[in-house]
């Protein structure tokens, strides 16, 4: 059996946080329930996220303030969607300053605006800045203790920025002020997943499927299960939650990578009959998302146990040069990746 690097696996932890980025404008529209006008869009946008979507609601919402420059609402759900879009297409830094123009106009007419402090803390998380973003959730936090959102946010925030205690702390005031919400018991699963707790991500992410709605989270949840099956060697059950990831969001390109992984270390010989739907999993997560630079390394993987050492160097190139534009990693992030790369491949 091969022993499938786990480098070059999208796992369960890296989607959770993309779900998490994923859906502010939709975030706004529940807390809040106003602005009839781009309503429809929203709604539209919480069950299909994707590019249209997010494009018509964007163009509703600037319609609506060239008629309406001082409506705080809409300049609100035009922030959060325009952070949406950042998150979702990677160009970051040119919406999220859109969004923080946006937000700061309120800000200055409404400097006490709970959700704007959350969201201008949102805008410096998904741009890497994690005290900034930090301390605007706890601005948030002071005007509104009860904001079970700003504690979610925060301690997400405190994930990424390395602090899990605090992070776990902020998890755990959030679902005491809402314990049914989705992704507050997705980051609770995923922060049991991070120390080795199969046991309670497992739990954790059950009782997150029960409730959730959106394909995207419903996906990222039995992401999280296969990835705990996989860490207790459960594999019949690991396989069926990624199977059950793929069904519940067949355009999400995780649960394929997720599914090659586990096909890869499965197998004892590869052959061109069991390497073939290892690739065609490959090239699906590829076809979904064009720029994940782990897809060509995996691929190159299994043209390395194919002996086809051409091909693999190949992938390898084109994965370090997607490495190298991938503006959603630090420089450190992507100099460590590049470095395991290198000595995995043998590229010395």
């Amino acid at each position: 059996m091969y022993m499938a690097n786990p480098l070059f696996k999208t796992v369960a932890i890296i989607a959770v946080i993309a779900a998490l980025v994923y859906g502010a404008g939709a975030l706004y529209l529940s807390k809040k329930g106003s602005l009839p006008q781009v309503d429809a869009q929203i709604q539209a946008l919480l069950q299909r996220n994707n590019s249209a979507d997010l494009d018509g609601t964007i163009a509703a919402a600037e319609q609506h303030l060239n008629t309406n420059p001082k409506d705080e609402d809409a300049q609100l759900v035009l922030a959060a969607v325009y952070l949406d879009k950042g998150a979702e297409t990677g160009i970051v830094g040119e919406y999220a300053q859109k969004a923080q123009t946006l937000i700061n106009q309120v800000l200055a007419a409404d400097p006490n605006n709970t959700e704007a402090h959350r969201q201008l803390g949102y805008s410096y998380e998904i741009e890497q800045m994690y005290g900034k973003a930090i301390a605007e959730y706890t601005i948030a936090l002071q005007l509104d203790p009860s904001d079970d959102l700003s504690y979610e946010y925060r301690g997400h925030a405190y994930d990424l920025y390395g602090n899990l205690t605090q992070a776990k702390a902020d998890y755990d005031s959030a679902y005491s002020l809402n314990p049914s919400r989705d992704v507050t018991l997705m980051n609770l699963a995923r922060y049991y997943s991070e120390i080795g707790d199969a046991t309670n991500t497992i739990a954790y992410a059950q009782q997150a499927i029960k409730v959730a709605t959106k394909a995207r989270i419903i996906s990222t949840l039995y992401l999280s299960l296969s990835t705990a099956y996989d860490n207790q060697d459960v594999m019949p059950s690991a396989f069926s939650a990624v199977n059950s990831a793929i069904s519940a969001d067949p355009t999400y390109f995780s649960p394929y990578m997720q599914r090659a992984y586990f096909n890869l270390e499965d197998v004892s010989s590869l052959t061109a009959s069991s390497a073939a739907p290892i690739e065609n999993d490959i090239d699906k997560a590829i076809s979904l998302n064009p720029g994940s630079s782990n897809a060509y390394f995996l691929k190159a993987e299994v043209a390395k146990y194919k002996n086809d050492t051409a091909s693999s160097k190949t992938y390898v190139d084109k994965g370090l040069a997607l490495l190298d534009a991938d503006t959603t990693l630090t420089a450190d992030g992507r100099s460590q990746l590049k470095a395991e790369v290198t000595s995995f491949f043998n590229l010395h």
